[in-house]
């Protein structure tokens, strides 16, 4: 271990010596204003010299020391580095999940809210696209009945705001918002790109049975295709995110006339855990809704 005249030795001896870290052990105002340190890996106390307009630091502060024309001189304080990030995630269900079908023959419209098995849960599927249905037949071994295609949309309300606002009361940073999806239909189209757009409903105030409307600026927004069978997770826009924050967006919707877009997602076993928002973000105490 070198001692702090050691290494003064050295410094007149024109060796090499390098800068060090030492803990202040003692602090006096004056004047003439004195630090005490010792460095960092032991050995005896010392004063070095403090620069006249220096601000002084204090007991148990790591400061850096360098070797100036044969004495030690107290460059300032070494702040400790941060401990890492802790990133949490806010699982944000969903509040309403609306389906609406517009018959491409008659044009009429049809609405309902999804939910599993007449419960209260709210059902997490999720249906987009231009829908080739066939009717079935008189039971007499009759052909089945063509029935026009239907297009289908369904818009979705999480209540972000409410999970939004609680993370910023608890003074935390939204990182990231994520929407993730399985397909699990049996449509002869490899891949389907979801095309989403941001709407303005709630419980309160839901879409009106016929074409919905959508938030100027806000879609449609095509996200990348998934297959049968994959499950994915999508970013959503910062922009959005701050739309949804603000209130210029309650909810996110999946709508196309194509067939090419045409897709079911489900989930086999949680039907009422599927299409939720997931926020992660930091914050000092973990957020709960």
């Amino acid at each position: 271990m070198t001692s702090p005249s050691a290494v003064l030795d050295m410094i007149r001896r024109e060796l090499p010596a390098q800068g060090r870290y030492a803990i202040v052990t003692a602090v006096s105002g004056g004047p003439p204003a004195a630090v005490t340190v010792r460095f960092i890996e032991g050995g005896a106390t010392f004063q070095p010299d403090v620069l006249g307009q220096a601000a002084l630091p204090t007991v148990g502060a790591r400061a850096l020391i360098l070797p100036v024309s044969g004495q030690w001189v107290l460059a300032g304080v070494v702040t400790a580095p941060s401990a890492p990030p802790v990133y949490r995630t806010l699982d944000v269900p969903l509040v309403n999940n609306w389906h609406l079908e517009r018959n491409t023959g008659t044009g009429a419209w049809w609405l309902y809210d999804y939910v599993t098995n007449g419960s209260a849960r709210v059902h997490g599927t999720v249906m987009q696209g231009r829908w080739p249905f066939q009717g079935g037949g008189a039971g007499d071994g009759s052909e089945p009945v063509v029935r026009p295609a239907d297009d289908t949309t369904h818009l979705l309300y999480h209540n972000a705001r409410a999970a939004l606002d609680a993370i910023s009361a608890a003074a935390g940073t939204v990182h990231l918002v994520t929407l993730s999806m399985t397909r699990t239909d049996t449509l002869p189209n490899p891949q389907a790109a979801p095309r989403m757009f941001g709407h303005k409903y709630t419980t309160a105030s839901p879409p009106p049975e016929g074409q919905p409307s959508w938030v100027s600026g806000y879609g449609p927004l095509t996200l990348a295709p998934f297959q049968l069978g994959q499950a994915v997770t999508w970013t959503l826009p910062s922009s959005w995110v701050v739309a949804l924050a603000t209130g210029v967006l309650t909810g996110i919707a999946f709508s196309s006339s194509s067939t090419t877009d045409a897709f079911e997602a489900s989930s086999a076993t949680e039907l009422d855990r599927h299409a939720r928002l997931v926020i992660t973000y930091t914050a000092p105490t973990e957020v709960t809704l």
